[in-house]
């Protein structure tokens, strides 16, 4: 199903496509309670009836609401329409790290960049999360050049009776035991067991 500008989801009302992923689609959207544009995101209609997927989508909008940074998206707002889940996020102008490195970049802003991800990803894992899927389409940067780690869809969640403070974190099983999530070309060269994930084994990426 295709949602055209002026479907609703709640009380958000979709403006137009920002583009679509392996979760769902992204939509520019209109807040008229807050009077303010954002970022809507609706999960994949297939995915929506695989097992599985809804939960994966919430522990998303979990995962990154957990995180108070400057440096990671913001989730503003969870709901479903018409059997339909959606998180609502800040919306950001700019482009992806993806995009972003079609052209030579700047060493200065090579840099700010990778401070800016590791700053951020020490914070994830700080509170037990460990994203398991950073790759440049997944960074988003800012006119201002300000990087967002965004889609902690795949996200390890540390579970409550786990030491947050611990490199290694015990987490909730949304993937099965063995499973390899994420792209192998971004995966650390010696994953860890899916049973104990290494906040070092993610920073991988910043090699």
């Amino acid at each position: 199903m295709r949602f055209e500008p002026g479907h609703r989801f709640g009380r958000y009302e979709i403006r137009s496509s920002l583009g679509a992923g392996a979760m769902g689609e992204v939509f520019r959207a209109y807040d008229p309670r807050l009077d303010r544009e954002v970022a809507l995101k609706v999960i994949a209609a297939d995915l929506d009836r695989r097992a599985g997927a809804n939960e994966r989508f919430e522990q998303e909008a979990r995962a990154a609401s957990a995180i108070n940074h400057s440096n990671i998206v913001t989730i503003h707002d969870v709901g479903e329409e018409g059997g339909r889940p959606f998180i609502v996020m800040e919306l950001l102008e700019g482009q992806s790290l993806r995009q972003l490195l079609s052209a030579p970049l700047s060493t200065d802003l090579v840099l700010r960049l990778a401070a800016q991800i590791a700053d951020a990803l020490t914070a994830a894992h700080e509170r037990g999360i460990v994203h398991r899927d950073l790759k440049p389409e997944n960074i988003f940067v800012t006119r201002q050049g300000t990087a967002k780690i965004l889609d902690f869809g795949l996200a390890r969640i540390c579970e409550p009776n786990c030491d947050p403070t611990s490199t290694v974190v015990t987490v909730e099983r949304l993937t099965q035991s063995g499973l390899v999530v994420g792209r192998p070309r971004h995966c650390p060269a010696r994953t860890p067991t899916p049973a104990r994930i290494s906040s070092p084994s993610a920073r991988f990426f910043m090699r």
